[in-house]
């Protein structure tokens, strides 16, 4: 019953706010989305290591489109789901309206199976902490994997989100259950102006959404152990290596007096082939790790990339 609860809030609120909802006024558009950029980037090298063959790509929990649509093309067959049919109209408009060859459909994967061994590459951004059981539905969608595939997650990091739950803690406590009163407060306390609608829906799936739930690294590290999946990397990065490439890089940005782009920086770094150190995976130093993004307000969403054995 409880979980029934849950599920029944969340379809009302991603109604009322399909998310992520960026405007896209231009095919370009979608190439700059934020969602597209990052996941694009750490998973590049990976999409293009196919020999050319043709793969089917699955964005599960599309919302409104902006990363199928990136990801299509070529020899890529990419299919978007999504419980929410709003979402999925607006999906589905876009894909008309810039002639990408991208597949939409209200599929809801919680309560329908996929078909087994199917993708090649399965997409997951910020959806399965907003499920009742996430290392199940996890577990699903690892099943409808193809041997030798890939899947990319994004999930809410807990010591990240520090100053997020803060808020939302601030926020329930003065208007309850109510989106729109969830949503007006924060807009009174921290923009002080009106909204445009992106900028609403955001605010709303932060700090309104009534359903998140928060993993540690070394938590989902333990779901691709148990499932059989081969850890490659995650962004951002629990390796002292990769945060210290990060930060070489970023300095020598500034001695050269280029204009920085974090995301473009961390892009070249993820984009070089290297192994994993065991040692850097040790909970002391993943935890340390963790808990820094918390302080500097960074790694609310951890995305973690595996490869199926």
């Amino acid at each position: 019953m409880m979980e029934q609860k849950s599920e029944s809030k969340i379809a009302k609120f991603y109604s009322q706010y399909p998310f992520p909802n960026i405007p896209l006024d231009k095919k370009r558009d979608i190439y700059e989305t934020l969602i597209y950029k990052l996941i694009s980037g750490i998973s590049k090298k990976y999409l293009n290591n196919q020999g050319g063959r043709n793969i089917r790509i699955l964005d599960a929990g599309c919302g409104t489109g902006e990363l199928s649509l990136g990801l299509a093309g070529g020899k890529r067959s990419v299919l978007g789901i999504d419980s929410n049919k709003k979402s999925i109209e607006i999906a589905k408009m876009r894909a008309k309206k810039f002639n990408v060859d991208a597949k939409f459909k209200q599929f809801d994967f919680v309560k329908n199976n996929l078909p087994d061994s199917f993708f090649d590459f399965i997409f997951s951004i910020g959806v399965l902490h907003h499920t009742a059981d996430p290392e199940k539905n996890f577990r699903k969608l690892i099943k409808s994997l193809k041997k030798g595939g890939y899947i990319i997650i994004g999930i809410y990091n807990p010591y990240g989100s520090l100053q997020v739950r803060l808020k939302r803690g601030i926020l329930n406590l003065i208007a309850g259950d109510n989106f729109e009163k969830k949503v007006e407060l924060y807009r009174k306390l921290f923009y002080r102006r009106e909204l445009s609608r992106a900028e609403e829906v955001a605010v709303a799936d932060a700090f309104a959404n009534p359903y998140r739930r928060y993993y540690t690294f070394e938590e989902l590290h333990q779901w691709f152990k148990s499932s059989n999946i081969e850890y490659l990397e995650c962004v951002p990065a629990v390796e002292v290596s990769n945060n210290f490439k990060l930060i070489k890089a970023l300095f020598t940005n500034i001695f050269k007096k280029k204009k920085i782009d974090l995301m473009a920086t961390w892009q070249e770094i993820v984009s070089l082939d290297k192994s994993v150190n065991i040692w850097e995976l040790s909970p002391p130093l993943t935890t340390a790790t963790q808990l820094l993004w918390g302080l500097i307000g960074r790694g609310e969403l951890i995305n973690l990339i595996g490869r199926k054995k």
